[in-house]
């Protein structure tokens, strides 16, 4: 094999793509923990999966001695030849449709410790479906983008457990918020089409600039996969719900606690309550957080600045929070 094949094989398997991403994230001041792996059911066989990367930050950012919010980015690295590149549609909804295009899950439903004020991640640019096109060879497919999105849809689900079963099995005292996104991060130059594009339009032109336009990045709405609620219930499965009963679970007694000064009401405490029982039901019957499933796909060139607009973002909420029993 020649040193030419045997480099471009090398660039095609991301190994120093990944390495790229993980630095600029380590420079960011996240936390690197590659080789993320989960294990879900594929078809009847249970199989082992991974995230090249789940980055951590905390807020306040670089005072290791206060943890008020934990940031969790899983991401995802896909190097592609120059000569690819990806094109996406553009989101297309009733004019009436508010559903909502953030990417970033913030939770404080098992924290004692409340957001004030929800800022969040939001682009102008949202795609629900992507190709990547060969320019050279002519090939098109959607094979990669595909198996990227996957890869990190099934992952938030496990990275919620592990924060979810942090939370309940600590000291109240200790326990924060936490926050979570998804990101797909390419080499692959990113385009979204027109809004007039249409069959015409594309048997009219000779090159992709003619019906799209190059973006730095964008939120891809995903619907979701019918076995992800089977991967979401098995994962809750033996996560206790039971608020009721003398569960000897540090962080329920003190939702008890906490509960009624915080909304200063007898109610209060069912009301304080129910948002943790909530949190827990809707998971354990499979139904993951809305926000995991809005990624984020972003050409390399622009990760540094992105990060620092999520982290900013992560800065305003956390921000804001203050002690559930407190009279702001």
């Amino acid at each position: 094999m020649s040193q030419k094949a045997w480099k471009k094989n090398l660039l095609r398997s991301s190994f120093p793509f990944e390495y790229e991403v993980a630095k600029i994230l380590s420079n960011e001041k996240f936390y690197i923990n590659s080789d993320f792996s989960y294990r879900r059911l594929d078809g009847n066989q249970e199989k082992e999966f991974s995230v090249d990367i789940l980055a951590t930050c905390y807020y306040p950012f670089g005072d290791e001695s206060q943890i008020d919010l934990d940031f969790d980015l899983l991401v995802e690295c896909k190097y592609r030849d120059p000569n690819k590149e990806w094109i996406f549609l553009p989101q297309v909804r009733h004019p009436h449709d508010q559903t909502s295009d953030s990417m970033i899950e913030f939770v404080d439903s098992l924290s004692v410790q409340k957001f004030m004020k929800l800022s969040n991640f939001y682009l102008k640019d949202v795609a629900y479906k992507g190709m990547e096109v060969n320019l050279d060879r002519g090939d098109v497919h959607d094979a990669e983008i595909l198996h990227g999105l996957s890869q990190l849809i099934f992952a938030a689900p496990v990275v919620i457990k592990n924060n979810v079963l942090s939370s309940i099995t600590s000291d109240a005292v200790d326990v924060s918020p936490f926050a979570i996104a998804n990101l797909l991060v390419t080499s692959a130059q990113l385009r979204i089409v027109n809004e007039d594009f249409s069959v015409e339009k594309l048997k009219a032109s000779d090159e992709l600039l003619n019906f799209s336009r190059v973006v730095p990045y964008l939120i891809y709405n995903h619907s979701g996969y019918d076995s992800l609620t089977t991967h979401v219930k098995n994962l809750f499965q033996d996560v206790p719900n039971n608020f009721d009963s003398n569960v000897n679970l540090s962080l329920y007694s003190k939702l008890h606690e906490v509960s009624i000064p915080w909304n200063n009401s007898p109610d209060g405490q069912e009301i304080k309550l129910s948002s943790t029982r909530i949190l827990i039901n809707q998971l354990k019957e499979g139904e993951t957080l809305y926000n995991t499933k809005n990624i984020l796909i972003c050409n390399i060139d622009y990760l540094e600045m992105l990060l620092k607009d999520i982290k900013d973002i992560v800065a305003k909420v956390g921000d804001s929070i203050v002690p559930a029993n407190s009279n702001n």
